[in-house]
């Protein structure tokens, strides 16, 4: 019974990791097209994108489950975070 619980949360967690990945993905490059056409923006934003990609995850995890819970928005919130900026940034170089 203990490995199909842990089979089914691993499951279960790396589903809502990559529903996050997916957000973050389609987000960030989305994100990054609108930058490109409007470059004055690009400028502003770009600074924001690579200094938020040096946040490590431990000091936004706090905050996370304060907003969120535990469960799964949580994972899927610090998924999005962890992987946006870094999509968004590599998008715009």
């Amino acid at each position: 019974n203990e490995p199909q619980r842990w089979i089914q949360a691993f499951l279960e967690t790396s589903l809502h990791s990559l529903i996050g990945f997916t957000l973050s993905t389609a987000g960030g490059f989305l994100l990054a097209v609108i930058l490109v056409l409007i470059p004055r923006l690009k400028r502003a934003v770009l600074p924001f994108a690579v200094f938020f990609q040096t946040v490590p995850i431990v000091a936004i995890a706090p905050l996370l489950v304060i907003y969120f819970g535990f469960g799964s928005p949580t994972v899927v919130a610090s998924s999005f975070f962890v992987s946006f900026f870094p999509v968004l940034a590599s998008s715009l170089m």
